[in-house]
């Protein structure tokens, strides 16, 4: 309470009263909305790969890669999402011996 609304109010003998006015202008919903595009010395980092390998996938034609511009040696990006894609689930073939494309382990 500011000492000005507490003085006034200890000489006139009214009750303060506080407002809360945090609620009367609506907020913007709070969203984690992260890059789209990040560049290839991240996308090693989020993956675990080195620089030279991310641009060996991007030169094989396995991770799709867009520069900024057009000039030689501008800044190359990709995608999170085609970043995330390389990952791929290990599946132990206890729990699918199928997947493997084997016979599952028949003998």
């Amino acid at each position: 309470m500011h000492q000005f609304t507490l003085l006034l109010a200890i000489r006139t003998g009214i009750t303060p009263v506080l407002l809360d006015w945090s609620n009367t202008v609506p907020k913007a919903p709070k969203t984690s909305v992260g890059p789209t595009f990040i560049s290839l010395y991240a996308a090693g980092d989020r993956i675990g790969y080195g620089i030279h390998t991310m641009r060996d996938k991007v030169a094989t034609g396995e991770l799709r890669a867009y520069r900024i511009s057009d000039k030689p040696g501008s800044a190359i990006r990709v995608k999170v999402a085609d970043v995330d894609a390389l990952m791929k689930p290990v599946i132990p073939a206890e729990v699918y011996p199928d997947a493997t494309g084997r016979n599952g382990g028949a003998k």
